[in-house]
């Protein structure tokens, strides 16, 4: 949640953008987890188990944070390289 939230607010991501069918096995339909897991792995943020499985109960070590940290920071960039600064234009 709080890298959802991370991105969420520096990176405009919308949880509306995502649907609620998340692919992991462990996390039903609606559930709390079920938009930002999809979002963040639509980001290539992976915090995942295995491909199946995201581990909602499993704990996360101070590594899998700084991955994960770290791949925030490119999924960043790629946006910013994307985006389009209008006053960036020649007149």
């Amino acid at each position: 949640m709080l890298l959802f939230n991370i991105a969420t607010e520096y990176l405009g991501i919308n949880h509306r953008d995502f649907t609620e069918n998340c692919h992991f096995s462990d996390i039903p339909r609606f559930h709390f987890l079920s938009i930002p897991t999809q979002a963040l792995y639509s980001m290539g943020i992976n915090l995942e188990k295995n491909s199946k499985e995201f581990g909602c109960n499993d704990s996360v070590t101070v590594e899998e944070l700084y991955c994960a940290g770290i791949a925030l920071c490119e999924a960043n960039e790629i946006r910013l390289k994307q985006k389009v600064f209008c006053n960036l234009q020649p007149n």
